[in-house]
C-alpha cells in the first residue's frame, strides 16, 4: 500500500528542458522566423530542466504535465521572439553567430512564412510531442521501478 503514495520518480524531469527548447526552436524555423544564439537556448534549457525537475511531484497528472508544456511553449515563444530581436541575441544580422538559423524562403503562392496561425500550430505540436515524451519516459521509468521492486 505504501508504494502507491511513492513519490513520483524526478529523473525523467530534466529532460523537459532538452525537449522542449528543441521542439520551440523547430517551431520557430518551421514558421519562418529566427532563433537566438547558442547561449542563449542552453540558458533556457537550463531553466525549463530545472523548473520541470523542481515541480516534478506537481506534473505526476497527464493534465498537469500537459498544462505545464503548453505554458512552457508560451514563454518560450515571448523568449524566442523577444532573445532573437534583442541587440547581441545572437542573431546572424548582428554578426554575433556564424551560423545561419533561418530556414530558406518559401516560394510565392505558398502560405506566408511569417503566419501566426503556423507558429500557434507549431507551438501547439511541440507541446503536445513534449507531453507525450515526458509521460512516455515517466511511465517506463515506474515500470522500472516497479520491476526493480519485485526483485
Amino acid at each position: 500500500m505504501a508504494e502507491d503514495f511513492k513519490r513520483p520518480s524526478p529523473r525523467y524531469g530534466w529532460l523537459a528542458g532538452p525537449a522542449s527548447v528543441a521542439l520551440g526552436a523547430c517551431a520557430h524555423l518551421i514558421s519562418g522566423t529566427q532563433i537566438p544564439g547558442l547561449l542563449v537556448l542552453l540558458a533556457l534549457t537550463a531553466l525549463i530542466g530545472l523548473a520541470a525537475t523542481l515541480l516534478g511531484r506537481l506534473l505526476a497528472s497527464g493534465w498537469s504535465l500537459l498544462v505545464f508544456c503548453g505554458l512552457i511553449q508560451q514563454l518560450l515563444h515571448l523568449a524566442l521572439d523577444f532573445f532573437s530581436s534583442a541587440p547581441g541575441g545572437g542573431s546572424p544580422r548582428h554578426g554575433h553567430d556564424g551560423v545561419d538559423w533561418q530556414l530558406p524562403e518559401v516560394p510565392m503562392g505558398a502560405a506566408s512564412p511569417h503566419s501566426g496561425e503556423l507558429m500557434v500550430d507549431t507551438h501547439v505540436a511541440a507541446a503536445l510531442l513534449a507531453a507525450l515524451l515526458l509521460a512516455t519516459l515517466r511511465s517506463h521509468a515506474r515500470s522500472g521501478d516497479s520491476e526493480r521492486s519485485r526483485i
